[in-house]
């Protein structure tokens, strides 16, 4: 069985927690942060709510460039993210996708042959 970290992506590996993806910034050490656990072992997997899409207010197109390039540059030199999951949804929504509830992760576990036991949630805000 595998194992996995689910990062967050705004406010985690770069960025504003609450501003647009548009003005997504990696910080400077999530490069090696991720290396990090993938020689540890660990599936790198993003998981990002992007509600501005389900509002709106982001088109689909706009967050499919600005994730492209941001996988871009992640994966430069060697793959460390291996999967971008995004929720397009508002609250007002009630899907299962977006944090934190637990949809992605869920999927993820049957797709990756996961030990649930050796994966974590790595994020900058949660509510219980």
């Amino acid at each position: 069985m595998n194992k996995a970290l689910f990062w967050d992506l705004q406010g985690t590996l770069g960025g504003n927690a609450v501003a647009s993806i548009e003005m997504f910034e990696p910080y400077p050490f999530s490069k090696e942060a991720l290396k990090l656990a993938k020689s540890n072992g660990f599936i790198n997997i993003v998981i990002t709510n992007q509600s501005r899409i389900g509002k709106g207010t982001l088109s689909f197109e706009a967050y499919e460039q600005k994730m492209n390039s941001i996988k871009n540059y992640f994966n430069a030199e060697e793959q460390l993210l291996e999967e971008f999951f995004c929720c397009p949804h508002t609250h007002d929504d009630h899907c299962e996708c977006k944090k934190p509830k637990t949809g992605f992760i869920q999927l993820c576990i049957k797709k990756y042959n996961l030990n649930i036991k050796e994966c974590f949630v790595i994020g900058d805000m949660g509510k219980n």
